[in-house]
């Protein structure tokens, strides 16, 4: 059993290595932040894991006493970590759903995360099982608040194309959603109702022990974040090996730009978009006007509306805002 878990344990490593990897080339080729953060949030986890890893094969972690009566072990590592981690995931959300997100908004999130955290840790004489599961469900709700919240902002918020292009992740953010409560529910039993000293002396003691600190249902979360993060850096980089990224030079598009960016290569390959007319079209989904297309590329408004009405014609369209729809549906 202590070699399956073994096994089990560097496996799970491996796979957020490699899912950090794809996921840093990806905003190495697109300069797109969701996939940064990713990348930060895959490290941050393995860390965690590794934390758990030392203590259990270097001895650290009490074997026949109940785990959830002690304290954090490594406090000093521990809270940082989570802190980070639950940050790094409501970042994450609120770029997937293009909700606005500035350094003041992470600070006052980690700042107000972290102060809780701290105050319900399990540090010094201030443990036992109820510190245990406030410090750990508190961390349970900052990642279902973050999941709930791009939902809400899906619902509320979000305009027309956005919704179009979130409409596509759902599937994913219901999976997780509901995985979420399990991890929350997973949490309760381990840490307020069983006690792996109960199982001593039988076979199960070694299986119930090692799942002590390890919420498996968070390890099916990241997992399922980990392959479909590996699918998608794939394709994405795909394409990208053949038509390097763009920065339309504007501060306030490139929050839209690096998401089209990824996008509008394969779209105007799909429909045989010239490279003149990609520059149109790419313009026209920042919603810049048929005067502002025309100064930024330096041709008459009259060129402009020809290109306009051959990419119509091309992805059977016959005005911005259906052209808009079939984009983000793409």
């Amino acid at each position: 059993m202590d070699m399956a878990w073994f096994i089990y344990t560097i496996s799970l490593m491996l796979l957020m290595i490699i899912a950090c990897s794809t996921c840093f080339m990806v905003w190495v080729l697109t300069s797109r932040r969701d996939w940064l953060v990713a990348a930060a949030a895959f490290v941050c986890y393995v860390l965690e894991v590794s934390v758990i890893f030392y203590g259990e094969y270097m001895g650290d972690k009490p074997y026949l006493t109940g785990y959830f009566n002690d304290g954090l072990q490594w406090p000093w590592l521990t809270i940082p970590l989570d802190v980070i981690l639950v940050t790094l995931v409501w970042s994450w959300a609120r770029e997937r759903v293009h909700a606005p997100l500035s350094r003041r908004q992470v600070a006052i999130f980690a700042v107000v995360f972290g102060v809780v955290a701290v105050a319900v840790a399990p540090i010094g004489s201030l443990t036992g099982a109820w510190r245990n599961m406030l410090f750990w469900g508190w961390r349970d709700l900052g990642v279902i608040f973050s999941v709930w919240f791009g939902y809400w902002w899906y619902q509320k918020r979000a305009s027309k194309n956005e919704r179009v292009d979130i409409e596509r992740s759902k599937p994913f953010f219901r999976v997780v959603a509901v995985l979420s409560l399990v991890m929350l529910c997973e949490d309760i039993f381990f840490i307020m109702i069983f006690h792996p000293e109960t199982t001593a002396g039988t076979p199960l003691h070694s299986f119930f022990w090692h799942l002590t600190e390890r919420n498996m249902t968070e390890n099916v979360i990241v997992i399922v974040c980990a392959v479909r993060t590996i699918m998608g850096a794939r394709d994405l980089m795909m394409v990208y090996a053949q038509h390097p990224a763009e920065s339309s030079g504007d501060h306030e598009a490139d929050r839209y730009s690096s998401d089209i960016g990824a996008r509008l290569p394969r779209f105007c390959d799909q429909y045989a978009i010239s490279q003149r007319e990609r520059e149109v079209l790419r313009l026209v989904l920042l919603k810049k006007s048929t005067q502002e297309i025309a100064s930024d590329l330096f041709i008459s408004t009259g060129t402009v509306k020809a290109h306009l009405h051959r990419i119509y014609s091309k992805v059977g369209t016959t005005n911005r805002q259906d052209l808009a729809t079939a984009f983000w549906k793409f």
